[in-house]
């Protein structure tokens, strides 16, 4: 409970911290861009937020770009400062996120399969995230096929990945023209969500390497790499028994 409280507690302030970037950034940018653009070149507010939130998140359409000289160096300033606050952001909701669902599986292997209680908890939360993040892709291009008349099922699927992947291809931008601003706002939340995700994968992985790296090196520990080097082999060499034979004794890792 102490920890579940710990996570929530994190979680809002970098949610707040990470509004205040986006929001703080939005308007700023969007400010900076019309005083210096064209009347028929001003920037609506959604665009703003997108071109923000494509930087936040590392995805990188390119549809909406600075084109005054201030707005660059205000760009350059953007990233800097708001990425690292995004990943942060991002890791604290991977770990709620995965706090939560190892919750819930202890719970249910506490009721359902009690022989089961406690074993190979790590593998069992990959594996309820992973189908997680199958279903968003296939849930999600359902809406971005909502918003995008003219794109098929596949084409709505293969552009929510790369958005969740954070890869961004302009040629596929789930963020059309027409899009108001719940929309945008029902964008942003799903979106993160994925990347959440798929972060929360990403740390599971790492806590099974780690895992991998303090037992016996394995084909699994060849195959990933898992050496720590901080942790040596201890081998403690005993004295004669009374056959007069020798014995080596390996001592586990800590």
């Amino acid at each position: 409970m102490y920890r579940t409280c710990t996570l929530f507690l994190v979680l809002l302030h970098r949610t707040f911290l990470m509004a205040a970037v986006l929001i703080g950034g939005t308007y700023a940018f969007r400010a900076i861009e019309n005083h210096y653009r064209k009347s028929d070149q001003q920037l609506e507010l959604t665009h703003a937020a997108e071109f923000c939130y494509t930087i936040l998140t590392t995805i990188g359409y390119g549809r909406v770009t600075a084109l005054s000289d201030w707005g660059k160096v205000f760009t350059i300033a953007f990233a800097i400062f708001g990425i690292p606050v995004t990943l942060f952001t991002v890791g604290a909701y991977a770990a709620f996120l995965k706090h939560c669902i190892l919750k819930m599986v202890m719970g249910i292997e506490h009721c359902c399969c009690s022989c089961w209680q406690g074993k190979k908890m790590n593998l069992k939360v990959l594996i309820i995230l992973i189908l997680l993040f199958i279903a968003e892709v296939f849930c999600f291009g359902i809406y971005v096929g909502w918003l995008e008349d003219k794109w098929n099922y596949l084409d709505s699927v293969y552009t929510w990945f790369l958005t969740m992947t954070t890869v961004g291809f302009k040629q596929h931008n789930p963020y059309p023209d027409h899009l108001s601003l719940l929309h945008a706002l029902a964008y942003l939340v799903t979106s993160m969500f994925s990347i959440v995700t798929l972060a929360a994968i990403f740390q599971t992985v790492q806590a099974m390497i780690s895992t991998i790296n303090n037992q016996s090196r394995g084909l699994c520990a060849m195959l990933f790499c898992c050496y720590n080097n901080n942790k040596k082999d201890v081998y403690a060499l005993e004295k004669y028994n009374s056959n007069h034979s020798m014995r080596y004794t390996e001592y586990p890792h800590e």
